[in-house]
């Protein structure tokens, strides 16, 4: 019988508990089930291009200059749908299908699908149990920079991000990015099957 994308996750994931990793990294041991995510994590030891606004660190000087268009306070590529703004076009490319629904980009192990390839990879890491970003303060590992971040305020309690509407203060700026929508009216998550517009991703 056909097995579900949930059914196909479970069996990935109880074979692995049984099976050893067959793929180290040479400079500190660390092993994965695909070489595919054994060579993401070795470039966690390659990355030597800073940014000077926010700290966050890259292996190729390309990728940095694409970052650094974040802070920048221009944002000449607008969606028709919402008029939110963006500093590249590939953005814009990327945010629009939240309105469309679409999300080619699917994971092989579970059938999910995603908007954007870099959300694939932080997903993959489910599949793969990497967790290379490591809080600094307590040692806890995540497998992504933005729940790492969102654990870090646990720490220091810093909420740096206000809203210019009602003054409520937030941790994270993709919080205080949610909660705008609640001033706007905004609702620019579409659902597919029915029509009706959300202010958030999931409900």
């Amino acid at each position: 019988p056909d097995l579900s994308p949930q059914d196909k996750c479970n069996l990935v994931l109880n074979y692995r508990k049984s099976a050893e990793k067959p793929h180290g990294c040479a400079l500190c041991g660390k092993k994965y089930w695909h070489v595919k995510a054994l060579n993401r994590h070795k470039l966690q030891h390659d990355q030597k291009y800073n940014c000077e606004t926010c700290g966050r660190m890259f292996n190729k000087e390309s990728s940095l200059r694409s970052h650094e268009l974040v802070h920048a306070e221009v944002k000449p590529f607008s969606c028709t749908t919402c008029g939110q703004g963006f500093t590249v076009h590939r953005s814009l490319v990327s945010h629009q299908r939240i309105h469309t629904g679409e999300r080619p980009y699917m994971c092989q192990t579970c059938g999910k699908g995603f908007t954007q390839s870099g959300q694939l990879k932080m997903h993959e890491r489910v599949h793969s149990e990497d967790k290379p970003f490591k809080c600094g303060q307590c040692q806890k590992t995540f497998r992504n920079p933005r729940t790492l971040r969102a654990h870090q305020v646990v720490h220091t309690g810093d909420k740096p991000y206000t809203c210019n509407v009602c003054e409520r203060r937030f941790g994270l700026a993709v919080n205080l990015k949610r909660h705008h929508l609640i001033h706007t009216g905004l609702k620019p998550h579409i659902c597919v099957v029915c029509g009706k517009g959300f202010n958030q991703r999931s409900i």
